[in-house]
C-alpha cells in the first residue's frame, strides 16, 4: 500500500494506525483466500475502484485489498494499493 508516497508491505491480521482515528486491519478471507481491509477507525474513507467507481466505506466495512484501488483516508491521506 502506497500511503502519501510511503510504501506499508499489507500482511493479514496487522493492524495499521495511519493518522488519529485513521486506522485498518489487513484481513484474509477465509471463504476465498484473499486479503482485505477493514476501516478500524472513525472515518468514512472514499474510495475508487479500478474501474473509477467512487464508494464510501463506513467505519468496520471490508474491502478488497486489489492492486488499482485508491483510498481518500481524508483530504491530505491518500493511498493506492499497489
Amino acid at each position: 500500500l502506497n500511503v502519501n508516497s510511503r510504501i506499508l508491505p499489507l500482511m493479514a491480521g496487522n493492524h495499521y494506525p495511519l493518522a488519529d482515528e485513521i486506522c485498518f486491519e489487513a484481513v484474509l478471507s477465509s471463504t476465498d483466500n484473499l486479503l482485505w481491509l477493514r476501516n478500524t477507525g472513525k472515518q468514512t474513507w472514499q474510495v475508487t475502484t479500478t474501474k473509477g467507481e467512487q464508494r464510501a466505506l463506513a467505519p468496520k466495512a471490508l474491502m478488497p485489498a486489489k492492486p488499482g484501488i485508491q483510498i481518500q483516508f481524508n483530504p491530505q491521506l491518500t493511498a493506492e494499493i499497489k
